[in-house]
């Protein structure tokens, strides 16, 4: 659903600047991948899975979480994603390397399960992905039948894209635990997400008191 609504002084001419708003809408659905539904709030935007359906939501200026679930299938029930952006990276970092603040603000999603990080930074974007199995008690046990049964039942993945956009001062965290697909799923969400735009600096280019505004809210 999509709202829109121009407000103007009485001086202006709303049908003129209206018009071509309302008709330059479109949905986006015609060019994307219809197996992705578009998300957004808060100047954020990203294409989740069709199958994930929105299960808890937390919209504050400097903290967004969508956290959706995947009934999944008969071997991969409960299939979890989460996409959030923190507000404040440098404030939250406090001097911390992006990944110590990630390790000790996650310690609780990251229990159970043995993980590597790969990590790069291109002086823009500092980034990481971590790759996670489910680690159990027969990893313990040197013995091949033992062994050979855990095989039997598929774990669960860990799979997190973790990035810091300096130019928008933000921390954007994909995460995704599934027992298939969780690599590519958390791939396409934070390729979907632009973390930063050319305007996100600028300040004073509109008078307020001079122009018509546009507002709207979609879901």
């Amino acid at each position: 659903i999509t709202v829109g609504q121009v407000m103007a002084q009485t001086r202006h001419s709303l049908h003129s600047v209206s018009v071509p708003l309302f008709l330059s809408l479109r949905n986006l659905s015609t060019v994307e991948p219809e197996s992705d539904f578009l998300w957004s709030a808060y100047q954020m935007s990203f294409w989740a899975p069709q199958g994930y359906r929105l299960e808890k939501q937390q919209l504050l200026s400097g903290y967004l979480l969508f956290s959706f679930i995947d009934p999944g299938t008969l071997l991969d029930r409960k299939r979890r994603l989460s996409v959030e952006r923190y507000g404040l990276a440098d404030v939250l970092l406090k001097g911390r390397e992006l990944e110590d603040w990630f390790r000790a603000q996650y310690q609780k999603s990251l229990r159970g399960f043995g993980y590597q990080i790969e990590a790069s930074d291109d002086g823009t974007d500092q980034q990481f992905m971590l790759l996670g199995q489910e680690t159990r008690f027969s990893d313990n046990i040197p013995f091949q039948q033992v062994q050979s049964l855990d095989q039997l039942s598929k774990r669960k993945t860990l799979a997190t894209h973790v990035r810091r956009c300096r130019r928008s001062n933000r921390i954007f965290v994909v995460q995704s635990v599934s027992k298939q697909n969780a690599v590519p799923v958390v791939n396409r969400v934070a390729a979907s997400i632009h973390c930063h735009s050319d305007t996100d600096q600028e300040i004073g280019i509109i008078d307020p008191a001079e122009e018509p505004t546009l507002g709207a809210i979609g879901g």
